[in-house]
């Protein structure tokens, strides 16, 4: 696995993992919600359902979709210790720019722009530290698999 496609990776556990957690919240918090209003006609123990009740079943439903419940914790660790992984990596190498570059763009996420505005250069800039930054990466990540 080359330096790119290992930090991708990172990068896209990160985004699925943000995704999915902001996904169960917004489950969660909607079944926190009354129904809102009150129906006099309505009788007790009719097929219809509340607003909580369909909230509750569709967070359900997406984590058994998504095999969130089991392997929750499995997924959680590799992201982890993938990440971690990375920012080992990134801390040995030697210029600090290098650094900054794919640390805000593969740990913290940010698009290209976001990384050039934060740093203050251009992003054509950008592109070339991150170039050179993969290559010393990949050459740390040979050492690194060599040694263990």
């Amino acid at each position: 696995m080359t330096a790119k496609e290992f930090l991708q990776s990172v990068r896209r556990a990160n985004t699925d993992a943000d995704r999915h957690i902001s996904r169960l919240e917004h489950y969660r918090e909607a079944a926190g919600y009354g129904t809102g209003k009150r129906e006099a006609s309505r009788i007790s123990g009719t097929s219809q359902r509340s607003r909580v009740e369909d909230n509750v079943c569709a967070m359900i439903d997406y984590e058994r979709e998504h095999q969130l419940m089991g392997r929750a914790n499995d997924a959680v660790d590799e992201f982890v210790d993938r990440r971690k992984t990375a920012r080992d990596i990134i801390a040995l190498i030697p210029r600090e720019r290098y650094r900054e570059v794919l640390y805000r763009y593969y740990i913290d996420g940010l698009t290209w722009r976001q990384v050039a505005e934060q740093m203050g250069i251009g992003i054509r800039r950008v592109y070339k530290l991150h170039g050179w930054a993969l290559v010393i990466f990949d050459k740390i990540m040979g050492n690194a698999e060599n040694i263990a």
